[in-house]
């Protein structure tokens, strides 16, 4: 997450909308990349995305993320391990 003080950094300058509306307000800020994903539509380059068709359907929405969590191995020496890297 982003602390409220984010909110005039230089990463934001640019982009459409008001965001941070308060300390514990439940919003989060989505790439145009992650977003056309999470709408199931593709593209390879960011510029073919219209920020306003992926928007519309997304604002106001309910969003969960799930991830997996890495836990320490605390079964002996003999326990094995691993990591799921996404490239």
């Amino acid at each position: 997450g982003l602390p409220l003080s984010s909110k005039n950094s230089d990463g934001f300058e640019g982009m459409q909308g008001r965001f941070f509306s308060g300390d514990d307000a439940h919003e989060v800020i989505l790439q145009k990349m992650f977003a056309a994903e999470l709408l199931g539509k593709s593209a390879h380059n960011p510029d073919e995305i219209n920020v306003r068709e992926i928007a519309e359907p997304l604002i106001g929405k309910q969003l969960v993320l799930r991830y997996a969590e890495r836990e320490s191995g605390n079964g002996g020496s003999d326990s094995a391990s691993y990591s799921v890297i996404s490239r």
